[in-house]
């Protein structure tokens, strides 16, 4: 009777290293690996950082989450709104000159999550 049970606990538990399942419900045989990622969506530009989940004895390495990652490249920004991957904005210096001066401007852009230059006023208006 011992044997027996014991021989039924070996089975068991040989069943349970048959594979793993990853938190998105993908199955991962003994001794496969998968990719995982730590965000579906990176903000701010950030990169798809990625790690591979090996099963091993039932159980998954890693604790990178996701089966999949979108990096998205857009910029937001307090001054200028939502911006996609690529798109020009100009940008003015000063909101306001006087005394006839001009406007100073440069073309802003973002640029794979990050804005280039460092003007920040959607507006100038040049006053006599």
């Amino acid at each position: 009777m011992k044997s027996i049970l014991g021989l039924l606990l070996f089975f068991s538990s040989a069943a349970l290293a048959d594979g793993c399942y990853a938190p998105w419900g993908q199955y991962v045989s003994e001794g496969s690996s998968v990719v995982a990622y730590r965000d579906s969506r990176p903000v701010n530009g950030d990169r798809c950082d990625s790690q591979y989940r090996t099963c091993r004895d039932g159980y998954l390495s890693g604790y990178y989450s996701y089966g999949s990652c979108t990096e998205d490249y857009s910029c937001n920004s307090f001054e200028f709104g939502y911006m996609s991957n690529m798109q020009t904005v100009i940008a003015y210096l000063n909101a306001n000159e006087y005394g006839g001066a001009r406007c100073l401007s440069e073309t802003r852009q973002c640029y794979y999550g990050r804005m280039t230059g460092s003007y920040r006023n959607r507006y100038c208006t040049e006053h006599p």
